[in-house]
């Protein structure tokens, strides 16, 4: 859902624009937008009709979010091959 500067005329913290956004995620526009629509990513102040701000320690916190699944996802990978190694091992004895 997409916020609204007219009743806090003031965002807590500093503000990025589209393309520094869009930075973080490395998307073109359409990937970009789709990531918006569907609240994958942190949602925009509507400044005006064409222009939007986000919130940067929205995305610093989005950022930080993919990094821990990141070492989570490594961490069940390695686990996972651990285990197999172990069967092989019994296995071929």
């Amino acid at each position: 859902m997409t916020k609204s500067l007219k009743n806090n005329p003031l965002p807590p913290g500093p503000v990025i624009r589209r393309r520094e956004a869009m930075a973080y995620t490395g998307l073109a526009d359409t990937a970009f937008n789709e990531g918006v629509e569907s609240g994958e990513f942190p949602q925009p102040f509507i400044v005006s009709q064409r222009t939007s701000l986000w919130l940067k320690a929205e995305w610093d916190e989005w950022v930080q979010r993919k990094l821990a699944n990141r070492e989570a996802d490594k961490a069940k990978r390695n686990a996972e091959r651990a285990k197999k190694q172990k069967v092989k091992a019994k296995v071929s004895a």
